[in-house]
């Protein structure tokens, strides 16, 4: 995104790349969670983890916190990406470096995981009240 965003417009900015991420970021985990439990519906392995004697609520947190555990390292390596890639084209430039702003910060971390982790939580419930995979 930084290369295009330098090549055809001339811009070097952050605020592009930070709302792509947090627009793209919930995709991952929420599929992830989605074919988890779809896979062990499909597959009718489900029933054999529920015979175990763990909770449902404990397998319902188990199985939402590993999706939002990857969104927190999703996060922080494409974050780390954008920046190198946008300070790259600075240096090419012979511009200041660029950082993120304050506010370019809230909506990544806060913003974008609070929305990754309720996107893998309904996608859960919904994925675990399905009748069908």
């Amino acid at each position: 995104l930084q290369l295009t965003m330098w090549l055809m417009y001339g811009l070097n900015d952050l605020s592009y790349s930070v709302l792509l991420l947090i627009l793209i970021m919930p995709r991952i985990p929420t599929n992830l969670i989605a074919y988890s439990i779809g896979g062990e519906k499909a597959y009718n392995t489900g029933e054999t983890i529920l015979s175990t004697p763990v909770s449902v609520s404990a397998l319902f947190w188990g199985k939402a916190i590993v999706p939002c555990f990857i969104s927190i390292v999703m996060l922080l390596v494409s974050a780390a990406l954008h920046l190198i890639a946008a300070n790259l084209f600075s240096v090419i430039e012979g511009t200041q470096l660029l950082f993120y702003t304050p506010s370019q910060l809230v909506l990544l971390i806060g913003v974008g995981l609070a929305t990754s982790f309720n996107m893998v939580l309904v996608s859960t419930i919904l994925s675990l009240k399905a009748k069908t995979p």
